[in-house]
C-alpha cells in the first residue's frame, strides 16, 4: 500500500534490514568500516581485466531522512503503557511526545554497480531517558550476484510484515507496531548478513541470515556483548507475503538483582539451583510466522510469535497480532487486535522449612513473581491514516488495553490497585524526505 511511494521506498530499501538503537559503535565496527570502504573502492565486481570500469553515476551519493512527531496519553494513571521495553518510561495519563517521536537521517554512497555503503543515525527516546543520537546502521553491501548480496558492519533485524523497519513510521499503517508481537529488544547486530533471492513458481523466495554482536541496553539489563543470530525465509507472490523468522541471542551479562539470591543459595544444599539462576551464557529465542496481503487498496496481516528463555526467572511467552486497513483515496481507516500470553514457570528451593532458609524462599518467590504468574493481555486498536501530502501522513489511533496486574513486560510503574484496563489516544505526523 505505502510501499509504492517513491520517497518512502528509497528510504526503506536503502536501509535494507532496518534500524535500531545504540549510538556507541563498537571498536571492532569502527576499525572494520575503513577497511571495508577501501575494499569497496577496489572491488572489481564481475568485470574482467580487459573490461572497462563502469562509470559511477552522478547521483552515486544520496541523503535521505525520516521522522515521527507523536503524542499519546492513557485514561488510567495507575500504569504506564510501554511502546518498547527499551524505554524507561511508558505512556501515562498526561500527554507525552517522548515515546513515539524520532528523527533519522541516512547517507548512502554507491561505489559501482556491485558495492555501496550506508550510514544511518537516529534520535529517539533511549533506555537512559535521553534522545542521544544513535548509529542504527553502518555497513558496506556487496551485490556479488543479482540473486546474492552480503552486508558487513552494523545491520538490522527486520521484523515487520509489509514493511522493512520499525523506525520509519511512514512505512506502515498504524502509529506503532503492536508491542505484544514486536517487543524484541535487539534491533541490530555488529557483524554480517547475507541474502539470497530466487524465483520460485510465480513468486520470489528470499532466504536471509545474520550473525553478530549486540550493542544495545535495556533500562535494567545490558545486552551489549551478547551474541545473536537470525534467519528468515520470505516468499512473495502477487499481493501476498509469507514469512518465517527465527532469532537467538546468547546473553553476555548477569542480572545483578539475582546475585544476592544466588550467593545465598550457593551456601546451602540448593547450590545447583544457584547455577540455574545464572543469566550469563543462557539463550533467548524469538520465532515468528506471518502472512500479509497488500493490493494497494486493502492491507491485511496476521502474525504469530513465540519467545523462549533458558533462564527460569525469565517468562516464556506467545503473541498474536492481526491488522486490516482499507485505503479510500488518501485516507486509510484500520482496525487491529493483538494478544500476549505468558506461560507460568515454577521453581522452588527445595530447602527444609527452617527459619534461616525463609529469606531464600521469599527471595526466590519474588524472582519468580513474573514467570510464575499467568498473564493474558489484549489490545483492540482503531485508527485512521491520512496521506494529506506527498511523503507525509497524519495518524490518529485509539488502543483499548485489557490485561492483568502482571502485565510487567508491557507496562511499568504499576499501581497495586490497577484493574488491568486503560485506553490510549495517540496522534502522529510521519514523514520521509
Amino acid at each position: 500500500m505505502y510501499r509504492t511511494v517513491e520517497a518512502r521506498q528509497s528510504v526503506v530499501d536503502a536501509a535494507g534490514l532496518g534500524a535500531g538503537p545504540g549510538w556507541r559503535a563498537s571498536r571492532l565496527l569502527a576499525a572494520m568500516i575503513p577497511l571495508l570502504l577501501g575494499a569497496a573502492i577496489c572491488w572489481p565486481g564481475r568485470a574482467h581485466a580487459a573490461d572497462p570500469v563502469p562509470a559511477i553515476e552522478e547521483d552515486a551519493f544520496s541523503f535521505r531522512g525520516f521522522g515521527t512527531l507523536g503524542a499519546a496519553r492513557s485514561s488510567n494513571g495507575d500504569a504506564h503503557i510501554l511502546r518498547s521495553i527499551r524505554q524507561p518510561e511508558g505512556i501515562g495519563d498526561e500527554w507525552s511526545a517522548k515515546q513515539d517521536s524520532l528523527l533519522g537521517v541516512q547517507a548512502q554512497y554507491r561505489f559501482n554497480h556491485q558495492v555501496d555503503a550506508l550510514v544511518q543515525a537516529a534520535s529517539y527516546y533511549r533506555e537512559d531517558g535521553s534522545f542521544r543520537p544513535d548509529v542504527t546502521a553502518a555497513f558496506v553491501k556487496f551485490d556479488l550476484d543479482p540473486r546474492f548480496s552480503v552486508r558487513l558492519g552494523r545491520v538490522g533485524l527486520d521484523l515487520l510484515m509489509l514493511a522493512d523497519t520499525r523506525m520509519v513510521g511512514y512505512s506502515y499503517i498504524p502509529i506503532r507496531p503492536a508491542s505484544e508481537s514486536y517487543n524484541v529488544p535487539l534491533n541490530y547486530l555488529d557483524g554480517a548478513s547475507a541474502r539470497w533471492r530466487v524465483p520460485l513458481g510465480e513468486g520470489v523466495m528470499s532466504v536471509e541470515g545474520t550473525a553478530g554482536i549486540a550493542r544495545e541496553d535495556l533500562p535494567h539489563y545490558d545486552f551489549s556483548g551478547s551474541k545473536g543470530v537470525k534467519g528468515s525465509i520470505d516468499y512473495q507472490v502477487g499481493a501476498w507475503q509469507f514469512r518465517y523468522f527465527h532469532a537467538r541471542a546468547r546473553l553476555a551479562h548477569e542480572n545483578d538483582t539475582l546475585t544476592p539470591l544466588r550467593d545465598g543459595l550457593a551456601m546451602t544444599p540448593a547450590r545447583r539451583l544457584a547455577d540455574k539462576l545464572k543469566v550469563e551464557g543462557t539463550t533467548s529465542t524469538y520465532e515468528s510466522l506471518g502472512v500479509g496481503y497488500d493490493n494497494g487498496d486493502w492491507q491485511l496481516q496476521m502474525v504469530f510469535d513465540a519467545m523462549r528463555y533458558e533462564n527460569p526467572t525469565l517468562p516464556d511467552g506467545s503473541a498474536f497480532h492481526c491488522l486490516v486497513g482499507r485505503r479510500v483515496g488518501n485516507v486509510t481507516p484500520y482496525a487491529g487486535y493483538s494478544r500476549a500470553r505468558i506461560d507460568p514457570k515454577k521453581l522452588a528451593t527445595g530447602l527444609p522449612a527452617l527459619p534461616w532458609y525463609q529469606p531464600l524462599d521469599a527471595g526466590l518467590a519474588r524472582a519468580m513473581a513474573v514467570s510464575g504468574t499467568r498473564m493474558d493481555s489484549e489490545t483492540f486498536t482503531l485508527g485512521t491514516r491520512w496521506d494529506f501530502r506527498r511523503n507525509m501522513a497524519l495518524k490518529a489511533q485509539v488502543d483499548f488495553v485489557r490485561g492483568g496486574k502482571s502485565l510487567s513486560m508491557l507496562v511499568e510503574d504499576t499501581d497495586p490497585d490497577w484493574n488491568g484496563r486503560t485506553t490510549m489516544v495517540s496522534l502522529s505526523l510521519d514523514f520521509v524526505f
